[in-house]
């Protein structure tokens, strides 16, 4: 958390990678409409019409607000992207371990809510990656896969699509267990995604009133240093734990939502999945 200094590490490079997936901070044209059936619990569908992006009919996405910054923190030769914000966390190492059992739960990973049954018509090569019924009052979110790039959908009851963003951060999205997208308190959810190098790369998103997306996830997504990577469920948010790496050791990072960014929550040795009682300021790398 000291010496941070703004950007996230390799970010730019890293999203070279995957810029065909188009931006984030805006809705983009060029992409092919599909027609998409959800089925309601009692069994009814709604046709429902994906529009291109930059659509006049959707809300699209909201800029990222300005007081959604981060800052960076890595070591030398650390290969994940982390963010800070100096004073969040207690400086003091005793205080910012009881700070962070305080704020963590011993679950690790969310569970909960449901999925929407959604089954893409007439789009070749489309894909339904996850969805997640109710993520704020009046919309669902779908997270689906077209013309090469990830799109996150949000949905009314009534089937209209009424807000869609592309998803940049990864080349590949592994579907999430029971197919439901990771979403929780203040309407945002998390996406994992793959870099083609075999590193998970995770980002933020919320879901507005309007029906709008906003990315949270700062400049270059969160990129852990290894394959590993996922949302946990933290005691007042939903947070994202990936890896970091000095070159000789590698442990689990843990941020968490500030009501302005995300931060360095602690971290934690490393193991098959990140131990949340254990988190602590003193064994970061970065």
């Amino acid at each position: 958390m000291r010496g941070a200094a703004r950007g996230w590490v390799g970010g730019l490079a890293l999203l070279a990678v995957v810029a065909g997936c188009g931006s984030a901070a805006g809705p983009s044209a060029g992409s092919s409409s599909a027609a998409v059936s959800i089925s309601t619990d009692s069994g009814s569908k709604l046709r429902v019409t994906v529009p291109a992006l930059g659509s006049a009919s959707v809300a699209g996405s909201v800029p990222a607000a300005s007081e959604v910054a981060v800052s960076t923190v890595a070591s030398s030769g650390s290969s994940a992207a982390v963010s800070s914000v100096a004073g969040v966390v207690p400086a003091a190492s005793e205080d910012a371990t009881s700070w962070a059992v305080a704020q963590a739960s011993a679950t690790g990973s969310p569970a909960g809510g449901s999925a929407v049954p959604v089954e893409l018509v007439d789009c070749a090569g489309c894909a339904v990656i996850a969805t997640r019924a109710d993520v704020t009052t009046g919309f669902s979110a779908a997270l689906i896969t077209r013309d090469g790039r990830a799109n996150l959908l949000s949905l009314d009851s009534s089937g209209a699509v009424r807000g869609i963003i592309n998803v940049i951060y990864g080349s590949s999205f592994p579907a999430p267990e029971g197919g439901v997208l990771a979403c929780g308190t203040g309407s945002r959810c998390v996406v994992v995604g793959a870099l083609p190098a075999g590193r998970a790369i995770l980002s933020a998103f919320e879901l507005t009133e309007s029906g709008a997306w906003r990315d949270l996830s700062g400049d270059g997504g969160f990129v852990s240093a290894t394959a590993k990577g996922y949302p946990v469920v933290l005691q007042d948010s939903l947070g994202v734990a990936i890896q970091d790496s000095n070159g000789t050791s590698t442990v689990w990072m843990v941020l968490s939502w500030t009501g302005q960014f995300y931060t360095v929550l602690g971290c934690a040795p490393d193991a098959a999945v990140a131990d949340l009682t254990a988190l602590s300021s003193n064994i970061c790398l970065s």
